[in-house]
């Protein structure tokens, strides 16, 4: 992936891909008068020294309230039961996009706006993956199959082991 740091306004949070707050989240007066519903995560951020909002702990509400909020997706609990601190992080920064009315631009946009020869050859979702509901075995298979169908890379000849 391109350095895409010399493209990013100091203003912009630049996350994988936003998501829906909704779906993951309860609503509160921060999301409801924000109103673009962004929940984002954390495993891919870029933020500047003018964002750093983005990263405040709540003053507001408790560890145990922040939990309360958060709703795990389908698949969290289908694939592998999971409910981690990571659900409660993404939540609370969210709550802190539109808390401060944080700009937020996708990697993938970024990408498209410049152009890069990367849109067209790779997915982002394919080098920058995270999948929490995917077992080890499973996001290495995956890994291999981008590196055979992209690179045309025979991965099974490497001496790394799952």
């Amino acid at each position: 992936m391109p350095d895409i740091t010399p493209c990013v306004n100091k203003s912009t949070v630049v996350v994988s891909q936003p998501g829906l707050a909704s779906q993951s989240y309860c609503s509160d007066e921060y999301f409801s008068r924000d109103a673009r519903n962004l929940g984002v995560g954390v495993f891919f951020t870029l933020t500047s020294n003018w964002t750093r909002d983005f990263w405040l702990p709540p003053q507001d509400i408790t560890p145990d309230e922040a939990m309360a909020r958060c709703t795990p997706k389908v698949f969290e609990w289908r694939e592998r039961q999971l409910f981690h601190e990571h659900v409660v992080i993404d939540y609370l920064i969210s709550r802190n996009v539109a808390r401060f009315g944080l700009q937020i631009e996708s990697v993938q946009s970024i990408l498209q706006r410049l152009s890069s020869n990367y849109c067209s050859v790779l997915p982002v979702e394919d080098y920058i993956m995270h999948n929490a509901a995917l077992r080890n075995s499973d996001k290495l298979a995956h890994i291999r199959n981008v590196l055979r169908t992209y690179w045309k890379i025979n991965p099974l000849e490497w001496p790394f082991t799952a």
